[in-house]
């Protein structure tokens, strides 16, 4: 039998500001040893400097995008923390059969 392939993931990571020692890389650590605990195969990762309240962020309209392509196939909430109350990522997850 052959082997179960992965599931396929995109991880997210978003710091408001650079001035408050915040930084990606912290964020994104933590979401890679999530993914490898849960098996998953991470396809790209998504990284922007810039506040929620702003949906034109390059990374998330990129994500969005990928969304739209079916590029992954499961969003998990623990990969994808702060997209929880995001309706427009919601909708889109829902039209493409995001999981």
């Amino acid at each position: 039998m052959p082997p179960t392939p992965k599931k396929r993931v995109a991880i997210y990571a978003r710091v408001s500001t650079n001035d408050r020692g915040q930084d990606p890389e912290t964020q994104l650590l933590q979401l890679r040893e999530y993914a490898k605990r849960r098996g998953f195969e991470i396809t790209d990762e998504y990284v922007d400097h810039a506040t929620g309240t702003n949906e034109d962020r390059p990374s998330y309209q990129r994500l969005l995008d990928d969304v739209r392509k079916r590029s992954f196939k499961t969003l998990d909430p623990q990969v994808f923390p702060s997209f929880h109350a995001d309706l427009a990522l919601f909708t889109s997850l829902q039209t493409c059969g995001v999981a």
